[in-house]
């Protein structure tokens, strides 16, 4: 059973309420200390380098591969992990890249990592919370959307 999920874009049935959180934009982030992390990040530089893939996300298709795919370009996928929180750990002992959203990358970034803008258009997308309607006037539901809400505005 499922409160309540966080995501971005999802095409739900009229049961389904949503809340739009924040507003966000697909980043490049690499180590600090990383060739790329010098100098601006061309595209042949981008292509260049292996890149990490969160296997159970769909927003590497829809902000990086498929805008790739439309200039008939592609990244080389190095490495596939199952989560984004996997992502930190891989890059900070490799020359690695990962494009992720500028709110995650924001709160992984560390004295070990960075971000840098992509060197292309990426459109910008919202982070929407979605709730059963049977859910709306539910106190602890209510409680818990307010909280979530909360927090992503901090962010």
């Amino acid at each position: 059973e499922i409160d309540l999920a966080v995501s971005m874009g999802l095409e739900a049935p009229s049961s389904i309420r949503a809340r739009k959180l924040l507003d966000d934009r697909m980043v490049c982030l690499m180590r600090r200390d990383h060739p790329l992390a010098r100098g601006k990040l061309t595209m042949e530089r981008f292509l260049a380098q292996g890149h990490v893939k969160v296997s159970i996300s769909p927003t590497d298709m829809r902000f990086v591969d498929d805008v790739l795919a439309e200039r008939g370009q592609r990244r080389r996928i190095a490495l596939n992990v199952p989560h984004w929180l996997v992502v930190p750990h891989v890059l900070q002992g490799s020359d690695l890249l990962a494009v992720l959203p500028r709110t995650l990358a924001d709160a992984v970034q560390s004295e070990k990592l960075t971000a840098r803008e992509l060197p292309f258009q990426s459109k910008p997308f919202a982070w929407t919370m979605y709730w059963h309607r049977r859910h709306d006037r539910s106190r602890p539901s209510l409680w818990l959307r307010e909280k979530v809400a909360m927090a992503m505005s901090a962010a």
